[in-house]
């Protein structure tokens, strides 16, 4: 009995530090995230430039936050997920300067700064769940993870865009400005650090093995198991960079307004975070293998039909909210997969790889639909249906497993 209580204890302190974190992530994404949805058309209607610049703008942008993910994975499993964490957080007063400065030239210049942030708030913020929680309660704490994010950047996304057309894109920059300035401070005050949690009786960090390098990476990819995850995750982000590009710009050019935009991502985001609770909580009871499965056909199901629905208003905000669906599914079992392919110790760097290759489908993406749009808007839809057909064959390697350590069912995540 003694045990149990103590058992239920650890678990409190863990969601305590958990909670905490999410609810500065929460208010940090609310000021980050109406750059994600708003760019394409901050870039048309306020710099006057075509999508091809704006596909130039978020490559830079992906370009960097793909290579400093891998910065950062060594950085949280040297420095520690709290404070990796605390430098990301200072990607909101970059978000501030792209929409205050309002220049094409630093645009180019800011956006690479935003991107080496925003991998820190990626890397220091998974690396935190990750050691925070068990491997048992994953799941959950993924979909809890992902609600945060798709809560917070559908607040940001309504409040952002409403901002811009009644006050302009400058005030929305500002605002964002102070908030990176208060928020910062904040957390590295406040948000407590989940590496003190270890046990007195345990060696030290020094006593434990060879520190974090970048070397380590090469041993990853040469792990057909890491290599399965980081497939899938390239394949199905590919999509999603598309849509970040076009699906957005697209809607905007059928409606002419800011604001429809930003409250058709606050609305798709906000019915897709319940369901996300689902499916994290099916994952913890029944296993990972249909819900990725169900996922995967969301994805596909919503390639064909945005391709097919291009220049239909209602249709294609449908086959969007569909595919977003399948796509944040997975974003939310990724935490739990991840956990499952490795050790806590290595967590830093496994997230960093496996999003590496998000970074590389959503630069490829964003590359490649930018330069295919100018033939005909359907050409670069219709390639990311041929690429979501490798995506659903890993997916269901996945949900079969092959992608868990042989250990995976006793690892703890911190």
């Amino acid at each position: 009995m003694v045990a149990d209580l103590r058992a239920r204890m650890g678990q409190f302190a863990s969601w305590r530090s958990v909670l905490i974190m999410f609810g500065f992530l929460f208010v940090n994404f609310v000021f980050m995230s109406p750059v994600f949805g708003l760019m394409p058309v901050f870039v048309e209607k306020v710099l006057e430039r075509p999508p091809f610049f704006t596909s130039i703008v978020v490559s830079l942008n992906t370009a960097v936050y793909g290579v400093m993910l891998l910065v950062g994975g060594v950085l949280a499993d040297r420095l520690g997920a709290k404070w990796t964490l605390v430098l990301g957080f200072c990607g909101a007063i970059a978000v501030g300067l792209m929409l205050r400065l309002q220049s094409p030239v630093l645009l180019l210049v800011i956006a690479p700064v935003y991107g080496l942030l925003f991998s820190f708030a990626t890397i220091g913020s998974r690396t935190y769940l990750a050691r925070g929680l068990p491997l048992a309660q994953m799941g959950i704490g993924g979909a809890y993870y992902f609600l945060c994010l798709t809560v917070s950047m559908a607040v940001g996304s309504a409040i952002g865009g409403r901002i811009a057309d009644t006050a302009g894109f400058g005030t929305l920059g500002m605002v964002a400005i102070v908030a990176g300035v208060v928020l910062v401070p904040l957390t590295a005050w406040l948000l407590p650090s989940v590496e003190a949690k270890r046990d007195e009786s345990e060696p030290a960090p020094e006593a434990e093995g060879p520190k974090a390098s970048f070397s380590d990476y090469l041993a990853l990819l040469r792990n057909s198991r890491i290599l399965s995850l980081c497939g899938l995750r390239f394949s199905a982000t590919y999509f999603y960079g598309t849509m970040n590009l076009l699906l957005v710009l697209q809607l905007f050019r059928l409606t002419d307004s800011v604001t429809f935009v930003g409250l058709y991502g606050s609305a798709i985001l906000f019915i897709i975070s319940p369901t996300q609770l689902v499916i994290g909580w099916a994952a913890d009871r029944y296993g990972t293998s249909w819900p990725v499965r169900l996922a995967a056909v969301l994805v596909l199901g919503g390639a064909v039909f945005v391709t097919l629905l291009i220049n239909n208003l209602w249709g294609l905000a449908v086959s969007g909210l569909l595919a977003n669906m399948g796509l944040w599914w997975f974003s939310g079992l990724y935490p739990k997969l991840v956990v499952e392919a490795g050790s806590a110790e290595e967590q830093g760097r496994l997230i960093a790889i496996t999003e590496f290759f998000w970074a590389v489908g959503i630069l490829g993406g964003t590359l490649i639909s930018g330069v295919l749009a100018s033939v005909f808007l359907q050409l670069p839809f219709i390639v990311c249906v041929i690429v979501t057909v490798p995506m659903f064959l890993l997916a269901m390697m996945v949900a079969r497993g092959y992608h868990r350590a042989p250990d995976s069912e006793s690892a703890a995540a911190g």
